[in-house]
């Protein structure tokens, strides 16, 4: 009777510790995706930032070149482009 004790002692605990081990990979991985969209976040506000900040040039470059004054024209005023993903293709992570 003690061997069968002993073997469902390390059955259960086989299962508990291949339970924390799934709960540590499902952790790494949500921090990871977090991680990404952070940084996909922050790409996308870089480049509306360099489209306000072109527009804005292009505005100031035709008020000078139309012979007008250079309006005082700021950032928050400024249209922000359309963006289009649908020509986007994922990035392969390896190559086989």
């Amino acid at each position: 009777m003690t061997l069968m004790n002993v073997m469902d002692s390390v059955f259960y605990l086989g299962l508990v510790i291949t339970f924390l081990l799934i709960l540590l990979v499902v952790y790494h991985f949500k921090n990871r995706v977090a991680t990404m969209e952070q940084r996909c976040d922050t790409m996308f506000e870089i480049m509306n930032n360099i489209v306000q900040e072109l527009n804005l040039l292009r505005r100031q470059q035709k008020m000078t070149m139309g012979g007008g004054a250079p309006a005082n024209i700021t950032t928050s005023t400024v249209e922000q482009a359309p963006v289009s993903y649908t020509h986007l293709t994922l990035p392969t992570i390896c190559s086989v």
